[in-house]
């Protein structure tokens, strides 16, 4: 869309929800709906505030100080790794559950919502529909992180039972602490 993630007032709104339902609804569960403030417009003499430094500048004393520890080795394909481990643990998850993934799927494509109970946490997932695709909305609760997220489905993409249980497994394996990448290293 153009714009990207920038705020819309109540006229663009109102008009996006007659054009795209689909973007509407994501647009105004995403966005705070409030008007971001403006920038405040500098006078002829904008105010600030000056520092001062000492005119003779002595050397610093030497202080002796324990040297830093070194950082942790990170293995050049940690990302593969992870990825590998990942792909592992969606593949056991489903073999072990595929009649719960199967039912809970039809269970969401039916009445649009489902939600399952694990050892972890619980998963609750709702499938918004629209005339021109559907927004599926997942929320993730365990004892350490709650999560929220949504993405848009085009219609063809609805009458694919599989992607909505690739996107159920995928909610399950975020309540597992052991599927998250390790927090210092960034993401590629």
């Amino acid at each position: 869309m153009v714009g990207g993630d920038r705020y819309l007032g109540p006229i663009r709104l109102g008009l996006l929800r007659i054009i795209d339902p689909v973007e509407h609804y994501m647009r105004k569960s995403g966005q705070k709906m409030e008007r971001p403030r403006r920038k405040r417009r500098l006078g002829r003499h904008p105010k600030g505030w000056t520092s001062y430094e000492p005119v003779a500048v002595e050397p610093p004393q030497q202080i002796a100080t324990m040297p830093e520890p070194a950082p942790p080795a990170r293995s050049e394909d940690w990302w593969s790794t992870f990825e590998a481990r990942r792909a592992e643990q969606r593949t056991v998850l489903m073999q072990e559950n595929q009649g719960l993934i199967d039912s809970k799927t039809q269970e969401l494509l039916r009445r649009g919502e489902a939600s399952i109970q694990t050892a972890d946490g619980s998963v609750k997932l709702r499938l918004v529909r629209f005339r021109n695709g559907a927004v599926l909305e997942h929320w993730e609760s365990s004892p350490d992180s709650d999560g929220y997220g949504h993405v848009r489905l085009g219609k063809g993409e609805l009458a694919d039972p599989g992607l909505l249980a690739n996107y159920l497994v995928e909610a399950l394996l975020h309540l597992s602490d052991e599927a998250d990448p390790p927090e210092s290293q960034p993401a590629p």
